[in-house]
């Protein structure tokens, strides 16, 4: 795989969801990798890199995201690095199911989604970016 495909830069724009979307596709493709993953992949990314354009800054600047694509014989991994406010989404307590449908709450179910899909995940803060790390087994 050449290295400059391996990362991406995006603004924090809905708009630039899309690119990253088509982006993992290509490496996706470029690396042989199952459809299946891809879903599941595309669609943590897309979770958490909503939740970073909807709250990580409370400006209106453009602010860049960084999203480095590894793999290796057992696992292909996502690093997604911003420099907004410390989120450490790990540490988000889990939604419990609603009792009822009136009792259900539209939205903010995007981490839980991205814990049920992944094999791992990690968080840490560093160098005041957040540097979440999302990792799925190659089955």
């Amino acid at each position: 795989m050449n290295n400059s495909n391996n990362q991406l830069t995006i603004k924090n724009q809905p708009a630039d969801i899309l690119t990253m979307a088509e982006w993992l596709r290509v490496v996706f493709n470029q690396n042989n990798l199952p459809t299946d993953l891809l879903y599941k992949f595309d669609l943590c990314a897309n979770e958490a890199v909503t939740n970073i354009i909807s709250y990580a800054f409370d400006d209106t600047v453009e602010h860049k995201i960084t999203l480095n694509f590894s793999e290796n014989d057992s696992n292909v991994s996502l690093k997604i690095i911003d420099y907004g406010k410390p989120f450490n989404p790990l540490e988000k307590t889990p939604h419990l199911q609603p009792k009822t449908v009136e009792d259900a709450s539209i939205g903010g179910l995007g981490i839980d989604l991205i814990r049920h899909y992944m094999d791992a995940c990690c968080y840490r803060r560093k160098d005041d970016k957040n540097v979440l790390t999302i990792i799925f087994a190659k089955v």
